[in-house]
């Protein structure tokens, strides 16, 4: 059964916690960076942080993490990064010996936290999600439940603190003439692109022709093409890894239902 949009459009943004000699927390995507962090004493709780869009992002969690420093007793060491750079930060203080203890990126669940839960360098952190648990979104948690190839068995590996959205952009008064009501759109995944299609020959019909349709691009560097682009695949519940890792494109359905709704056009550029 196909998801509903509001349902399928999110995935979360999650803090990971790491262990290799000491508690350590992990993110994701990458560039060439070559700088490493000289270590921070033993002492101090060493945290890195994606920075915020605006400076003001960064700047409350700042003052947030001095608050938290000042009440708690404990000396914290907060280091922020782009998100470009701050997966290669990670992997050369891996290399270097010198892993921080916690790590949040807004990416961090798209290549890197899988890797190192497969690897069992992450801390279990069911410890954490257990009391909060009914709190969280389903999906949430599912994308947190890694497969430790150590252990032979999943786990939690990191801890969601905020969830974005793949969303679509419509204009009202272009739906109103259309004689569509946007409080009425259908949430299911067939209905509502079909709805799109009897919108605009609606206005067709009106003598509106500058409507075009829009082509979603796809890339294996930015974070949001490829995002879209394993939203359609969940909304057709096709399967490209199973709960293993291991490839699921021999499993039948998945293959059919891959060939069956995923058209995809290679432009050059």
């Amino acid at each position: 059964m196909h998801k509903t949009l509001p349902r399928f459009l999110s995935f979360p943004i999650t803090i990971c916690l790491v262990t290799f000699s000491s508690l350590v927390l992990f993110s994701c995507d990458s560039n060439q960076v070559n700088t490493v962090l000289t270590p921070v004493d033993d002492n101090v709780l060493n945290v890195w942080w994606s920075e915020g869009y605006y400076p003001e992002e960064t700047e409350a969690i700042q003052s947030s993490i001095s608050a938290w420093q000042t009440e708690n007793n404990v000396d914290t060491q907060i280091t922020f990064f782009s998100e470009k750079d701050l997966v290669q930060q990670v992997e050369n203080a891996i290399k270097a010996g010198n892993a921080p203890d916690i790590i949040y990126s807004y990416s961090i669940d798209l290549v890197l936290l899988p890797r190192l839960a497969w690897e069992g360098k992450l801390a279990d952190v069911s410890s954490i999600i257990g009391p909060i648990k009914q709190s969280y979104d389903p999906e949430a948690l599912t994308n947190v439940n890694y497969f430790n190839n150590q252990t032979q068995k999943r786990s939690y590996y990191a801890v969601p603190i905020s969830q974005q959205t793949t969303y679509i952009h419509y204009w009202q008064d272009l739906l109103a003439q259309a004689g569509v009501s946007d409080d009425k759109l259908p949430k299911e995944w067939d209905s509502f692109w079909r709805l799109w299609e009897v919108a605009q020959t609606n206005l067709n019909k009106q003598n509106v022709n500058n409507i075009y349709a829009i082509g979603l691009p796809m890339s294996a560097v930015a974070t949001d093409t490829f995002t879209v682009f394993e939203q359609f695949l969940e909304a057709y519940n096709v399967q490209l890894l199973d709960d293993e890792g291991s490839s699921a494109f021999m499993i039948p359905k998945s293959v059919k239902a891959l060939l069956k709704h995923c058209k995809i056009i290679l432009i050059p550029i």
